[in-house]
């Protein structure tokens, strides 16, 4: 309805006047072939930066200190078993089996703990 317009009914036929009627859909139309190859192409951007940012975040691992020597200290028992816990974990890939990462943790173990 137009600005300053009024609504208006009349009373002889009942109906009201100065309103318009149901508003018509609009149409959709398709993208244009210039459009879908700009989109393709700000798409491939988009693509080449997020590859760019994940390959460069992999590439900064998080290291984890090696464990301490453990010399059979019972106080520092559960600081030591801690460590190989945490170092194992991150660094699991380096371990094809279990084996392996026994191995490893008895390198840790000095004095009377490695007999």
């Amino acid at each position: 309805m137009a600005p300053g317009s009024q609504i208006e009914v009349d009373p002889a036929e009942g109906q009201i006047q100065g309103v318009q009627g149901p508003a018509q859909p609009t149409q959709q139309t398709e993208p244009t072939r210039a459009e879908l190859l700009q989109l393709i192409k700000e798409l491939k951007a988009q693509n080449a930066r997020l590859i760019k940012h994940t390959t460069k975040r992999s590439a900064t691992k998080v290291k984890v200190a090696a464990p301490e020597k453990f010399d059979r200290n019972r106080k520092k028992l559960q600081s030591f078993l801690l460590q190989i816990k945490r170092y194992l974990q991150f660094n699991q890939a380096q371990f094809d089996n279990d084996a392996e990462a026994v191995l490893f943790a008895s390198t840790y173990l000095r004095g009377t703990a490695e007999a």
